[in-house]
């Protein structure tokens, strides 16, 4: 596999709640992206999205769109198989497009999966039997940087920590030569304890986290469906 450089990594996180859209259930067929009729509403192609109450897990997330979308036409989903039975419309589909994020100047992150949980089923027969628990925690997205409250992001960034605000977070992977390596996406809630470093001899320093909702997932232009 060819090695891609982070030199071109950017990361962002959403500072506001996106802007509304309605639309019908997804439908779709294996093999094709999941697709939506757009009632009010439109946005860009590859523009995040944050959806709730469809009924599918793939797509109750952050997704994002193949597509530009507009009203009355059709909002593809990418990356997500339409080859589900059942759908309800979304009870909320909100779109985050360039001025909904912000741009973080970061020295450092980590994405941090927790392990699944488990339930004992123990029996004589097999005392150590387990099945997968129903609620799973999705980890954490840790990140740092260098303070200054005269940049755009410090202050922002602490608005959305001090008020624990849900977050979209976006890391743009950057290119190879004309291959875009595409984003990776979550959800989260920011922690309240920001925390800060005065070392005797260098640079201030923060450092926060956020409770992930759902694990990152990786998007790119071309990708067939997958998830």
């Amino acid at each position: 596999m060819t090695a891609v450089s982070t030199k071109d990594v950017n990361i962002y996180f959403s500072k506001t709640a996106g802007t509304p859209v309605v639309a019908a259930a997804p439908t779709g067929s294996a093999g094709s992206e999941a697709t939506m009729a757009v009632t009010t509403g439109s946005g860009v192609a590859l523009d995040a999205l944050k959806i709730r109450g469809t009924g599918i897990n793939s797509i109750d997330q952050a997704c994002m769109a193949k597509s530009d979308f507009a009203d009355g036409g059709s909002l593809e989903l990418l990356g997500i198989d339409g080859g589900f039975t059942t759908a309800k419309a979304p009870t909320t589909l909100q779109v985050f497009g360039e001025n909904d994020w912000i741009k973080l100047c970061l020295s450092e992150l980590s994405i941090n999966s927790n392990d699944p949980n488990t339930v004992s089923v123990a029996t004589y027969c097999n005392p150590q039997a387990v099945m997968e628990s129903a609620v799973q925690e999705a980890g954490t997205f840790g990140f740092g940087g260098y303070m200054s409250t005269c940049d755009t992001d410090y202050p922002e960034l602490y608005r959305l920590c001090a008020d624990q605000s849900e977050v979209l977070i976006l890391i743009d992977l950057g290119n190879v030569d004309d291959c875009k390596q595409g984003y990776l996406l979550a959800e989260g809630v920011c922690s309240s304890n920001m925390a800060w470093s005065l070392p005797l001899d260098g640079a201030i320093e923060y450092s926060g986290s956020v409770l992930l909702q759902n694990k990152f997932r990786h998007f790119w232009p071309t990708m067939a469906p997958i998830f």
